[in-house]
């Protein structure tokens, strides 16, 4: 799966909470992989961002969208 994810040209976002209790080396390992990733960590969120902090979770996907791509 990591060659495969390394071969992708295109940006990618990774959003997860600071208070998620699953281990962080998979999201880690991802975010080293993608070569366009741009990870962005949710404070005071855990496991689901979008339920647990739905505006900010809103306003990264925006601001993700909204980023020229080049």
């Amino acid at each position: 799966m990591h060659a495969a994810c390394r071969t992708l040209n295109m940006p990618v976002l990774i959003v997860d909470g600071a208070l998620d209790l699953r281990p962080r080396r998979a999201v880690d390992t991802l975010g080293a992989t993608l070569p366009q990733a741009r990870r962005v960590t949710i404070p005071d969120a855990g496991h689901m961002p979008w339920a647990e902090k739905p505006h900010l979770f809103v306003q990264t996907i925006a601001d993700f969208l909204a980023r020229p791509t080049g």
